[in-house]
């Protein structure tokens, strides 16, 4: 079947298709919905094209199921299947009532005919206000519902014996999950005007404010406001409006409270009168407040007075948002008008907006404070005694603090300071002199023996006592006096020549030397002499003496300085100077009266 799933709105034309592979004469087609079989034609539907077809003229809530085509040839019955279903879609009114006129005795009828998937529900009104068919107001009403063939819901009402007071503005509601329409006409009963009851009125000064008047019954000649016996509106601020409301804009206490009268009169001047009072209350009025500057362990005290506004009153603190806890400070009514806020000793936690709320019938109003409480600087990330680092390694050392206000932390080395994102140098020789970041952060790139000692970071705010903490720097390595190369020149057969490789770092200090890359140790010459000796607690010399200097002593001579935390090379240069050997293989060429060519060979 084509298509196997249809997912229709009402009144849409719906079309099956059963497709069959071949042609033979011999083939029924038999249509069926739900497990019904299904005639060839009806007024909803319609089976064309030899039974391949099935017409839904228009979709109905009833059509929505399963349907079937059986097929059967040569004793042989095949079928496919597929699903009608409903989209769902917003509520729309199909049929609605008119404005009516009747006189009172005889019954009023009004229906509204709803669609919508889902199906929906439809509500009275009456003059804004739900028809309770239940109550003993509604007493003459009845209400019917019925679901239609088509999915459609009919909704009518009628009114028993119809009285002038059953008059009015009639709304029918139609709405599901998707939305809600309203049809609204009114219902005219003849007979002398009639004022439903008025509730009383209960507004905040400023605000406007709407006094209703319902009437009802036919013909109505005039609908007339009054407030003690004075003609209304007689100022600016109030305005009859269209359906016969009185209304009143910024509102006064002194002035708009009170009792106001509607009346109603037919041509005759007969009619009927309603009063509805007027009670305008004022919203609570906070003086301003405001907290001084506090330091740790001092006593808060702070009134919040409410000057203004109708009683009873309900006064209350609030901090940061959140109704005050009496495990950090306490709040003490002394008055109906007032309320004291008193912490006995004030900590950083007290520290934040405080708000006073005052509220009445009317509404509800805060003024808000903040508590600033100053702190002496004191530890968040407390620096060590003493950080040791590999030479040649980055320093990293954090010294974070905190306070109110947010304190100033500074670095020094003996009488060197280092201000954060300062990058002064000290009077050491490294080519990275330490920084001092903002957040308390001291780095030294790259450090060298010059960085070792004593660093100072120090947390001042100007609020009690500073912070501080001394931390040594020590750096672990190796480091040769010399690194360059450098050239030292002897003569051959002299007694002795002395090369000399001094290094610095943390003992125990081993030092060897090579001879063009090759280990002294591998030389089986006693010439070579290595000694040794510390000088200081943290410097070890080597010493290579060579005795009976020789010219193929002559070369690179290399110190390697090691301990457990690096290795350093020096390398020296060894010239041998030594007195010419005598030539051999003497050639003269090239003679003239004044030169000649001379050649040798050496050794």
């Amino acid at each position: 079947m084509e298509p196997e799933f249809i997912q229709a709105n009402i009144t849409q034309p719906i079309t099956f298709k059963c497709i069959i592979s071949g042609n033979d004469v011999t083939t029924i087609i038999t249509w069926y919905k739900n497990g019904k079989k299904l005639t060839t034609s009806s007024n909803s539907h319609a089976i064309q094209n030899g039974g391949h077809v099935l017409i839904i003229f228009k979709m109905a809530a009833t059509d929505v199921g399963m349907y079937q085509c059986f097929v059967l040839r040569k004793d042989v019955t095949v079928y496919a299947t597929a699903q009608l279903k409903l989209a769902a879609s917003r509520p729309e009114i199909i049929e609605s009532f008119e404005e009516m006129f009747s006189p009172a005795g005889p019954d009023v009828g009004m229906q509204c005919v709803g669609r919508g998937v889902p199906a929906p529900n439809i509500t009275w009104l009456r003059d804004g206000s739900t028809v309770n068919f239940t109550s003993n107001d509604f007493k003459n009403y009845h209400l019917s519902r019925q679901m239609l063939a088509n999915g459609d819901v009919l909704s009518r009402v009628v009114i028993s014996s119809v009285t002038v007071q059953d008059g009015g503005l009639y709304s029918c509601h139609v709405g599901n999950a998707h939305g809600t329409v309203v049809h609204s006409e009114r219902l005219e009963v003849f007979g002398v005007p009639f004022i439903r009851k008025m509730k009383d009125v209960v507004g905040v000064v400023s605000d406007v404010i709407l006094l209703p008047c319902v009437v009802v019954g036919y013909p109505i000649h005039q609908i007339t406001w009054t407030k003690n016996s004075i003609s209304l509106p007689n100022n600016l601020r109030q305005k009859i409006i269209s359906n016969n409301s009185l209304m009143i804009s910024t509102t006064n206490k002194l002035v708009d409270s009170g009792v106001y009268t509607c009346e109603a009169t037919d041509m005759n001047g007969v009619g009927m009168k309603r009063d509805v009072n007027l009670t305008l209350l004022e919203k609570p009025v906070i003086d301003d407040f405001n907290f001084p500057r506090k330091k740790l362990n001092d006593r808060v005290s702070v009134s919040c007075v409410v000057s203004g506004g109708d009683a009873p009153l309900l006064i209350y603190w609030m901090k940061d948002g959140a109704n005050i806890s009496a495990m950090t400070s306490s709040s003490s009514l002394w008055s109906p008008f007032s309320s004291l806020l008193y912490i006995e000793e004030v900590g950083s936690a007290h520290a934040g907006w405080y708000s006073c709320v005052a509220s009445n019938r009317a509404g509800k109003v805060q003024h808000t404070s903040r508590l600033f409480v100053d702190v002496p600087p004191y530890w968040i990330r407390e620096p060590p005694s003493k950080q040791e680092v590999v030479m040649g390694k980055d320093v990293v050392i954090n010294c974070q603090a905190d306070g109110v206000p947010a304190p100033q932390i500074s670095w020094r080395k003996k009488v060197t300071k280092y201000s954060p994102s300062s990058s002064s140098s000290s009077s050491s020789s490294s080519s990275s002199p330490p920084i001092a970041h903002a957040n308390g952060t001291l780095m030294i790139m790259k450090s060298t023996k010059d960085d070792e000692g004593e660093y100072l970071c120090d947390v001042s705010n100007n609020i009690g006592d500073d912070v501080s903490k001394m931390v040594v720097i020590i750096i672990r390595g190796l480091h040769n006096n010399a690194n360059d190369i450098h050239t030292i020149t002897a003569t051959q057969n002299d007694n002795h020549i002395q090369l000399q490789c001094a290094a610095t770092g943390d003992l125990p200090i081993s030092i060897g030397w090579s001879f063009n890359k090759l280990s002294i140790s591998w030389f089986d010459d006693d010439r070579l002499v290595v000694t040794s000796r510390s000088l200081h607690s943290n410097q070890q010399t080597s010493t290579l003496t060579i005795s009976n200097v020789q010219r193929s002593d002559a070369g690179m001579y290399h110190c390697t300085a090691q301990n457990r935390y690096g290795r350093d090379v020096t390398t020296i240069r060894l010239n041998v100077l030594s007195v010419p050997e005598v030539p051999r293989d003497v050639r003269i060429y090239d003679v003239t009266s004044r030169d000649a060519v001379v050649e040798w060979a050496v050794g």
